[in-house]
């Protein structure tokens, strides 16, 4: 199941005016563009969990999604309050929009090198996911036709010469285009193991997850493996298929 899209988020928040120079009262609330630093979601990936665990169940059943606009205060804690909804797309969304935001957490506007209050205004993006395709039908093969052959495919510890991956760098650029934002918004890291055979040409095919510390990274590691290209596992001297397992570690580059 897809999480609810929120990088709008973070792009609302992370661009701030020049600030006044001038000593900044603790209690005043100040406009995002009168700060120096703006503030920071720190738990985008909760919020994202969240909204999934909030959708509407009326709203997900029939695929509908839409954004709802929401004005809160960020206190000098990182702390939301006084949310309400400016425009929302749908009215079921707001209460479960309203309870989201209040476990965001943020780094606190600063002015002076003070932290303050700052009034913003968030993109709460909902979005269903795609309904599943209908399975298509199978046909009987005939009679006279032997079973597709699932033997080929040889165990790494079966082979004389194991693969070697030969373009690791583009592998590193193929994660670094497809880390979710909101992952990479938040800092989380995290590990996933996958499953792919190496064709005798040297691609990958077949991906598979078979554990994930972050469901938000399976798909980002399925494309990223399918960049890898390796020399040829062999027996015999020749080029076989292998099915190879790795754990690919995703970092937040700092």
């Amino acid at each position: 199941m897809n999480k609810p899209f929120v990088a709008a988020l973070f792009a609302a928040v992370l661009t701030a005016a020049p600030a006044a120079a001038q000593q900044a009262p603790a209690a005043q609330v100040y406009e995002l563009r009168s700060v120096e630093i703006a503030p920071r979601p720190l738990n985008a990936a909760e919020m994202a969990a969240l909204l999934n665990s909030l959708y509407p169940a009326t709203l997900r059943a029939a695929s509908v999604s839409g954004t709802v606009r929401v004005s809160m205060i960020v206190g000098t804690d990182g702390t939301p309050r006084e949310a309400h909804v400016l425009e929302s797309a749908d009215s079921a969304f707001n209460a479960p929009t309203l309870t989201a935001v209040q476990t965001l957490r943020f780094s606190p506007a600063e002015l002076n090198d003070q932290p303050v209050n700052v009034r913003v205004e968030l993109p709460i993006v909902w979005q269903a996911p795609a309904p599943a395709p209908e399975p298509a039908p199978v046909a009987a093969a005939p009679a006279n036709l032997a079973a597709p052959d699932t033997t080929g495919i040889y165990e790494l510890k079966d082979v004389t010469v194991q693969p070697r991956p030969i373009n690791v760098p583009e592998l590193q650029r193929a994660m670094e285009l497809s880390y979710p934002e909101a992952l990479r918004f938040a800092g989380t890291t995290g590990m996933v193991q996958v499953r792919f055979v190496v064709e005798k040409d040297g691609r990958t095919s077949g991906a598979t997850i078979t554990r994930s510390t972050e469901i938000g990274f399976n798909n980002p590691t399925v494309y990223s493996v399918s960049a890898l290209r390796f020399s040829p596992a062999r027996v015999n001297g020749r080029p076989v298929r292998v099915w190879v397992e790795l754990p690919i570690q995703w970092q937040v580059a700092r």
